[in-house]
């Protein structure tokens, strides 16, 4: 199976309007953090084995048995730190997908560039070979590449 062929670019309202759709990721999460996977190292996080446990203990265990509420922690803020990573849950999943398809894209945009690249170089070569003039020195550019 061949790859299909992209040949197209984005149109100036497409590609602002994308912009304007990730500025408007940025802003309306003004509270995300970038946080050092060495960081992350040893910390425990949700997983879907945890995510029952967890969620029963904010919802339900924790609120039926106040006494038993750590004196530092907030069940409230518990209950608010679980419902983001619902809200984040489905919106990563999208990303991820948009992602995905995204790189694909560019991918593809690459190899058909390349590709071009390619037999342009070629016709450089026999160019030169039929003594075509100022060939010599656009073959000599594009060899550059292919140094080393």
């Amino acid at each position: 199976m061949g790859l299909p062929a992209i040949n197209i670019t984005f149109t100036a309202a497409q590609e602002a309007a994308i912009d304007a759709a990730l500025t408007a990721l940025e802003t309306n999460c003004p509270f995300r953090v970038n946080i050092a996977a060495s960081a992350k190292d040893g910390e425990q996080s949700l997983d879907v084995k945890r995510y029952p446990f967890v969620q029963n203990a904010i919802l339900n265990t924790a609120p039926a048995n106040p006494t038993l509420q750590p004196p530092f922690l907030s069940v409230a803020d518990a209950g608010n730190d679980l419902n983001l990573y619902n809200q984040f849950t489905p919106k990563i999943e999208r990303l991820k997908a948009i992602l995905e398809s995204y790189m694909d894209t560019q991918w593809l945009a690459g190899v058909e560039a390349y590709f071009y690249f390619r037999k342009f170089y070629a016709m450089l070569q026999e160019a030169v070979e039929a003594n075509v003039p100022g060939a010599d020195s656009l073959l000599a550019d594009a060899k550059r590449l292919y140094e080393n």
